[in-house]
């Protein structure tokens, strides 16, 4: 069972990638289809830091590897689909 997208031309746009986490059960709260890049994963998603090491599980499964800077880093839903580009590794 194939859980996200195979290719990173699947994982177009930031609402794709918030589709995943909705489907996944990781982003629960109402959000505006509108949300965009500029999503806050922590204030505008809600994610507290057991939900991001979920979400850093998840888009490993989906044959990306997540640079520990990058980690650190991700603040934004565009700096999550910025990570996730640069790290997939499988197809």
């Amino acid at each position: 069972m194939t859980l996200g997208p195979t290719s990173p031309t699947e994982l177009r746009d930031a609402a794709a990638l918030l589709g995943h986490l909705r489907a996944a059960g990781l982003v629960t709260a109402a959000i505006d289809p509108a949300v965009g890049d500029a999503a806050r994963l922590h204030d505008d998603l809600g994610l507290d830091s057991l939900a991001l090491l979920e979400v850093v599980l998840l888009v490993e499964e989906l044959g990306v590897v997540l640079d520990d800077d990058a980690l650190t880093s991700m603040v934004t839903v565009g700096d999550l689909y910025a990570a996730a580009v640069a790290g997939f590794v499988g197809g």
